[in-house]
Formats: structure tokens, sequence, C-alpha cells
């Protein structure tokens, strides 16, 4: 069933110009897709279309019959006095409208035990109620709250005193339980912890309705999409599978089109050439007709992409000593409550820590803390010798906001002239006339770039980063994490994709549930600690305490055992595919030759060994996507 479709949609604005130029899209019922594109190219504009927030210059929008399309609503005002749990059970305001009508009914059914006509009615709602899972609604809200990582001791709280990332998440909770046939989800992520996010994902993965996520979250679009759709230069392309086939054809494709449009030049020239050499000669009939047929020809367009990209590269000015950073018995108490307990750790010369944990176990706090923002605490904070620290403030405090792009730098470079600086802020992607834009006025992307811009020229030794990619795009948040893995300082930065500090972080700091703990390795190296250990929880509490320091061996070495066997899994699905990439490109090369056309049976041989090679492929990347997933990639 469609659930939506556009036709030939166009969107321009009076600020920033064409948008869309002439969309096609058609949604399917249940399909899960990934919405995907550089800041800036409209997938806001887009989603905005399909609910029918927005209307188009010219196109259409047909909607499917009865389709329901929901979207991320307004946040909840902080007046309202209800409390978490009741405005989430409200999503479903039609089956309480039903449960109370099955009461009322009851009772009158009890008032009159004779009325068979009656007593079936009220079957029939009861059992309309029990199909629409109206009797396990509660439980419902229960599950999606604890997902979203609400604690149950908050769950009576009013949505007055709850912040305004806590109000995005309960917004985000009402918008999962109401009925719809798809399910429009900007940035989703955003103010979630990881432990959250992997809810979502399986949550979104497992749900009826189709989906249309936008998301930089690479871990997560790899797990939800099983479409991808991406929106270029004002159109759309699109993809027919994941989002690990995406990043794979999406440089293929181009390829194609550019030796297409190429060998369309290439014959054009010919064609020129035999027309003006015999326009007036013996061979004027057929320089005339060749003439008509190229007027006639439908001309390749010359494939484009948005190659832009930031150009990251963070020196430091000098060399600390080892030890960068001790923190000793760290305690923070506010209002009467506690933010972070008895906090140990040290840091040293070129580590790269990532620190993860719940929203609200004071991850921030503790980096205001390391950089002297907040004096106010319990304990030992001590920095090393030689050590120069540059702060991202994940509020982008750092930015000065009372004048342009360029002001920006200038006030505390006055020395930096005005040729270079305009080719530095290049580099994040301020060209032109944009390094006069008021500060106050870009985007969240944009304020994001020029903080990077500012942290850079500190020459720091020692970053301390609170979620630097927030509101980066993927490519943006790709440089940036290229760029922190080969910094020759140390760092310690808070995020929570999973992605980025799986690339630089050579230790995870873990802060929340009542512990601290520094351990080697990066993300994904913690994750398999942490699952391991609940195994080894739930696998306790169901033995009879019997199991020992052999059984403990037994399993180490059955997981090294498995370790090894799925890296020669990946190695052999790694190596097949690369195989069988150089063939397809071989093969490619081969019929673009210009023999070829001649050479009957060398190209018929050729087309069908190019199918069974693509055909090969997709097992292969099926192979590739089964795997990744059943390793937590």
């Amino acid at each position: 069933m469609i659930v939506v479709s556009l036709h030939g949609i166009r969107k321009a604005f009076a600020v920033g110009g064409d948008i869309l130029l002439g969309v096609d899209w058609e949604i399917q019922s249940g399909q899960k897709i990934a919405l995907v594109g550089r800041n800036g190219s409209g997938k806001t504009t887009l989603m905005g279309i399909v609910i029918g927030r927005m209307e188009p210059d010219t196109g259409t929008r047909t909607l499917g019959r009865g389709a329901r399309i929901v979207e991320m609503g307004q946040i909840p005002d902080r007046g309202i006095d209800i409390t978490l749990f009741d405005y989430i059970l409200e999503a479903r305001q039609d089956l309480l409208d039903m449960r109370h009508k099955a009461v009322e009914m009851a009772t009158e059914v009890a008032a009159k035990p004779d009325d068979v006509e009656l007593q079936e009615r009220l079957g029939e709602v009861q059992h309309e109620l029990e199909h629409a899972g109206a009797y396990d609604l509660e439980m419902q809200v229960e599950r999606v709250l604890t997902g979203l990582s609400f604690p149950r001791e908050r769950w009576n709280d009013p949505i007055a005193q709850f912040s305004g990332g806590e109000r995005t998440r309960i917004e985000l909770a009402r918008l999962l339980l109401t009925p719809a046939e798809l399910l429009l989800l900007d940035e989703p992520t955003n103010h979630l912890d990881i432990p959250a996010v992997e809810w979502l994902e399986q949550y979104l993965i497992d749900a009826p309705f189709a989906c249309v996520l936008v998301s930089h979250d690479r871990v997560f679009l790899e797990r939800f999409a099983g479409r991808v759709v991406e929106l270029v230069n004002g159109t759309l392309e699109q993809y027919d599978g994941n989002y690990l086939y995406f990043r794979q054809e999406k440089p293929r494709r181009f390829e194609r089109r550019q030796k297409a449009f190429d060998m369309q030049q290439a014959e054009i020239a010919r064609i020129q050439d035999f027309i003006v050499r015999n326009i007036a000669g013996q061979k004027t009939r057929q320089a005339q007709s060749k003439r008509l047929a190229l007027s006639k020809l439908d001309r390749l367009d010359r494939p484009t992409g948005d190659n832009s990209e930031i150009k990251l590269g963070f020196q430091s000015a000098r060399r600390s000593f080892r030890e960068v950073l001790t923190v000793k018995k760290m305690s923070k108490h506010l209002g009467g409550r506690t933010i972070l307990d008895n906090v140990t750790f040290t840091c040293e010369r070129d580590d790269k820590i990532g620190v993860i944990g719940p929203n609200g176990a004071g991850k921030t706090t503790l980096l205001r803390a390391i950089v002297g923002h907040d004096n106010h605490y319990d304990g030992v904070i001590r920095q090393g010798e030689r050590v120069e620290i540059g702060y991202f403030d994940q509020h982008l405090d750092t930015l000065d906001g009372s004048g342009s792009v360029i002001d920006e730098i200038w006030n505390e470079h006055p020395s930096f002239e005005a040729g270079p600086l305009r080719s530095y802020l290049a580099r994040f992607l301020f060209t032109g006339e944009d390094v006069f834009k008021q500060v106050a006025d870009l985007s969240g992307g944009e304020k994001n770039r020029l903080a990077l811009a500012k942290l850079m020229l500190t020459k720091s030794n020692f970053l301390v980063m609170d979620e630097p990619t927030n509101h980066l795009d993927v490519a943006a948040r790709e440089v940036l994490e290229e760029a922190i893995a080969e910094f020759d300082g140390t760092a310690l930065i808070v995020s929570h994709d999973r992605r980025f500090l799986d690339r630089f972080a050579t230790k995870i700091l873990y802060i929340g549930e009542g512990n601290v703990s520094l351990s080697l390795g990066n993300y994904s190296d913690w994750a398999v600690r942490r699952d391991a250990a609940r195994s080894s929880v739930i696998s306790q509490s169901q033995s009879d305490a019997t199991s020992n320091a052999a059984k403990d061996w037994e399993e180490r070495k059955k997981e090294r055992a498995r370790t090894q066997k799925r890296d020669r899994q990946r190695k052999e699905i790694q190596t097949a595919i690369a195989d069988l990439e150089s063939r397809i490109d071989a093969i490619e090369t081969e019929l673009s030759s210009e023999g070829i056309a001649r050479d009957w049976e060398r190209l018929a041989l050729l087309t069908a060994e190019r199918a069974t090679k693509y055909q090969e492929m997709e097992a292969w990347l099926l192979k590739l996507e089964e795997f990744m997933s059943s390793d937590g990639a």
C-alpha cells in the first residue's frame, strides 16, 4: 500500500534559492527509509511537504486512503502540570475513550442483566479493545519510558519539572505511541544517551509502521534502514538497499555516470569533427544528416555531487609532560543532589579518552570543572605541566556571537590578515559573503564549524570537547574523527556517537549508575565487556552458583575461538567483495573500449559475466549485512 507519493515537487525560498528541483518519491507501508544529505540540502523541507505541513511551489502530493502521518510536535510547555506518565498515555486518547465507554456499558449491563443486545455490543467493544492492545496500554507506556531512559521515580513528576532536552525526549516518547502508518523522525537521537539510542533502533526496526529517518548516526542508519534516499542538488537519489550498500554504491553510480558522460562527449566530438570536415564536401548529405541527429540527441548532464567538506587538522604548539590530568575523589553536589561522587582517574599524554554515560550522569559537569569553568566541587583536579587546554562547549558558549563570522576570529587574532583569514575560513565552508554573516544568524551546523575553526587556532595540546559532533553531517563527522585520531596531543571527549568513539578512542571513561570506570579500547571494546558482564549477571542468577575459575577459562577460550572465527569470516567476505569489484571494474573497462562493439561474441560473454558478477555481489553484500548485524557493528 502506498502511504504517500510525491511527483514533480519543486520548492524555492526567497533566501537560499531553489531547494527541491523536481522530486519524485513513493513511500510504501512498512518501509524503513533513511533520508540522507548534507546539512542545508533540504531534508527538513522535504519532510514538511511529505506530511503536508508545507506546500510545494509545483508538483503534487497524494496521500493513501486513510493514511496517517505523524512527526515530532511542539515541545511541551514548561508550565504543563500533567505528569509525565499521563502525558504519554494521552497519545492513545482514542483507546482511553473506548475503555471509558466499555466501563459505562458494563455498568449499564449490570443494571440490565436481561438485555442481550446490550451484552453483545459490550462484547464487541471489549473484543475491539483487546485487539487494539488497550488493556496493555500502561505497559506500553512503561516500555517506552524505560527505553528512553526516564527513571521510574520521575514518571509522576509534572512536565514543568523537566529540562528542555528531557522535554524533547518526552515528545519523542509520546510520538512513538501515536497511531500512524508513517512516522517522520528528524534527528531523533539528539538528547538520547547510548542505551536509549540502541533501544530506539530496535523499536523502530520491529514497528509495523513505515518510518522515514533523518540522522547522522551511522550505526543507527546501518541497523535501521532497508532503503536509503539521498537529497543532493535538489533531486532525490534512491538506493534499494541498506546504508552500507548506499555507501558502496554511491561512488560506483557516480563513476558509471561519469564514464557514460565522457563516452557521449567523445562521440559528440567525433561527430562534430566529421560535420566540420565534410559539410561542404562530397559527404555533405551525411554531414547534414549527422548534424540533424546531433541536434535531437538527448544529452547527458555532467554528473555533479556535493564534494565540499571541512578541512580539519589539530596541531599542538608544544608537547606536555606525561601526566596531563589527575582527578582524585572529585564530587559535585547541587541543591542537595549528588551530581558526581568520588570520581578518580588519570589522563596521560597522547590518551584519546571517550567519555560516555547516561544523560544527567554529570559528564558536562565534569568537563566544566576540568577546564576551570566550575570550581565548586570537592576533591582534587590537577592539571599537568606544560598542558594547554582547548575547550569545545556543546552549547557553543565559546563563540562571542556579537559580530560576523570573520569578526569572531579577528577579535582573538587581530594580526590575521584578511586574505589568509578568508582562506582559513573557507576550510570550514565559509566562502564569499558567508564570512560577513552575523554569528547570531548562523545555523547550528555553521556555529559548530566556526567553533571548531576557533579551537584549531589555539594550538592546544589537550582537547576537552563536549559533544563536538552535534549538528555535523556524516561527512563532517568523519573528517573530525580523523583529525582527532591523528592529533599529536591528548583528548578527552564526551560523545554519544558510537562510530565516532570507535574511530578515535584509546580509552573509555564511563560515568553513571553510581560508578566511574576507565578502561582500555574504543566503544565497541567497552560494549563487548558490558554485554559480557550483563550475561554473566543473568547466568549467575539462573545458576546454582556453581561456576568456577575453570568454567570462566573455558568460556574465555571459546570466546577467543569465536572471535578468531568471525575475523576469518569477515576477511573472507571482504576479500570476495573486493575481488568482485575488481572484476566488475575490469569488465566495465573492456565494455567501454572502442572495438568491443564489433566483437559480438565477446560482448555477449562479458555482458553475461557482468550480470552474474552483480548477482554474486548482491549475495555477498547480503552476507556482509547479516554479519555486521550479528556482530553488533
